[in-house]
């Protein structure tokens, strides 16, 4: 869940910086070019930030890395929490360092009560959430989607069922031959003839006396609403060809997709802004093409129909719905585009060519690097006692490899090059030997002087290796730790042999050989198969 959020985190400044560019070409678009040729542009910036997906090769012209975070393990945070005497028990007088391996030690995991293990259980995952930030935030930015999806739906639910009481049949035959009139005139517009009559057996047209201005509210079966009001038979048909092309282009499916890109991008004041600019640019669009043809005359006319409708209250929350006054905001710009008799262009090569920029090009990439867990001596008050097992030896002692690269194996090679790297610091999101590197950038920095791309996190390192055994570990094997599952792979070290990785610990540590089990080990994996 966390890569989801930092996947859309990034995509939303990447969408940000076109709504920018657009806003600040927007002035200059519309004198030249077609309402439509601006509405389908905004469209897809809206598509942009639902699907955070570019298919271009180069590399983004900003790189973000996150602030570095230590995490506890599930056991490492029961060690230091104040449980009382009828909680977990230390049986044995062990120190807090050795108290991680014994919850792993099924033995005395019997004695546990119901209560205990729920305290157990609770315990590791508000410690979890406590420690790892982008957990909460994560929490945070799915909680504030799925709040505003329920608020929305809630509010258009109610709203419908509060009108559908109201809904009256239009039995005027000069009504009902209008109506027909549009849906033939429209037909093939926007799709087949063939998919237009399929659903013009599926729009339904009544009155409702709450409204003032005409409605369509449905995506599957449109409900065309018209006040219950007389109007001549030049405004209806005005009134119901631009309901119609709402209908035929599914605007009402339009304002399902702003609703869902809403949500994922609630944080975003930017978000806000581009859905105000594309309703405003769809109500004109709509206008555009009804007109397109219309005298100066006929504009004029269809312009003090829409100061009238404006005119009208309209206490509805339209997130969701379609309706001719499309609010009285745009509505200067609408008269003006309407009077301007001037002919634009279409718009399809700028669009294409808009379409083919946003899909290709990444601004701000955002990387979740490697949040591993800290030792427990890293947030303990006071040091424990560490058994011998545990104790991270000294590089030169301790190192069971080969003294050079000219090793028998590449695997050899590869641990070779991490013990003459010793010296390297730890520097969260590097991956270089001399200047620093965290866990997986030292994995992935020793391979590359070996001629092996692998890739940035441990996660992903993980899923580029060809699995292996624990038993069966050889020298250069990477072996990988996690806070519970694949997803929550965390750190990763280099296998030297007899029992033994080196590994870039942490910030106090640096790289340090120690016991493979220091903790528990969760998978391993072997990039030189040769």
């Amino acid at each position: 869940m966390t890569d989801l959020f930092f996947v859309y985190l990034s995509n939303t400044l990447n969408i940000t910086f076109f709504i920018l560019l657009l806003l600040l070409m927007e002035p200059l678009l519309k004198k030249h070019f077609s309402a439509i040729c601006l509405y389908r542009i905004w469209a897809i910036l809206l598509v942009g930030l639902l699907i955070p997906l570019r298919f271009g090769t180069s590399s983004p012209l900003f790189h973000l890395g996150l602030p570095r975070t230590f995490l506890m393990d599930k056991s490492e945070a029961l060690a230091i929490l104040p449980f009382s005497s009828g909680s977990i028990t230390n049986p044995a007088g062990l120190s807090m360092t050795q108290l991680p391996s014994l919850h792993r030690d099924t033995s005395w995991k019997p004695a546990l009560s119901i209560g205990s293990y729920v305290i157990e259980l609770l315990s590791a995952t508000v410690s979890k959430f406590i420690h790892n930030p982008y957990l909460f935030t994560c929490f945070v930015w799915l909680t504030g989607a799925v709040l505003l999806l329920l608020f929305n739906f809630l509010a258009y639910y109610r709203y419908r069922r509060h009108m559908k009481k109201y809904f009256l049949p239009v039995h005027q035959k000069e009504v009902l031959l209008i109506f027909r009139q549009c849906l033939s005139q429209t037909k093939g517009s926007f799709l087949p003839n063939f998919m237009d009559s399929l659903q013009d057996k599926r729009i339904a047209l009544y009155h409702c006396p709450l409204l003032s201005t005409p409605m369509t509210i449905g995506v599957i079966k449109p409900i065309l609403l018209l006040p219950d009001k007389s109007y001549s038979k030049k405004d209806l048909n005005l009134l119901l060809m631009h309901e119609m092309v709402h209908i035929r282009r599914r605007d009402s499916l339009m304002k399902y997709i702003q609703l869902a890109a809403l949500s994922l991008h609630w944080f975003n004041p930017f978000c806000y802004l581009l859905l105000r600019h594309m309703e405003n640019w769809c109500e004109a669009a709509c206008d555009e093409m009804i007109l397109r043809k219309a005298s100066r005359s006929e504009c004029m006319h269809y312009s003090r129909l829409l100061l009238e409708c404006a005119s009208s209250q309209f206490p509805c929350n339209s997130t969701l719905f379609t309706n001719f006054n499309g609010g009285k905001n745009n509505m200067k710009q609408r008269l003006l585009l309407i009077l301007n008799q001037t002919k634009k262009r279409s718009g399809k090569i700028i669009t294409a060519l808009f379409l083919a920029l946003v899909g290709t090009t990444a601004i701000i990439t955002i990387t979740n690097q490697d949040v591993f867990a800290s030792e427990h001596n890293d947030i303990a008050t006071t040091p424990a006692p560490v058994s011998s097992d545990n104790t991270a030896a000294s590089l030169p002692e301790a190192s069971p490899a080969p003294e050079n690269n000219a090793a028998s194996t590449l695997g050899e090679q590869a641990v070779a090059i991490a013990l003459e790297s010793k010296d390297t610091p730890y520097i969260w999101g590097g991956n270089d030997l001399n200047t620093g590197a965290d866990c997986s950038g030292f994995v992935q920095a020793v391979y590359k002087k070996l001629g092996y791309e692998l890739p940035r996190t441990s996660k992903e390192q993980y899923k580029a290796c060809s699995e292996v055994s624990l038993e069966s570990l050889l020298p250069g094997d990477l072996v990988f730790y996690s806070n519970g599952d694949t997803d929550n792979i965390c750190h990763v070290a280099l296998y030297i042999g007899n029992g033994q990785i080196i590994h870039i610990k942490n910030l106090r540590d640096g790289v340090v050989i120690c016991d493979i089990a220091y903790r528990t080990p969760y998978r391993a994996g072997r990039i030189i198969t040769e």
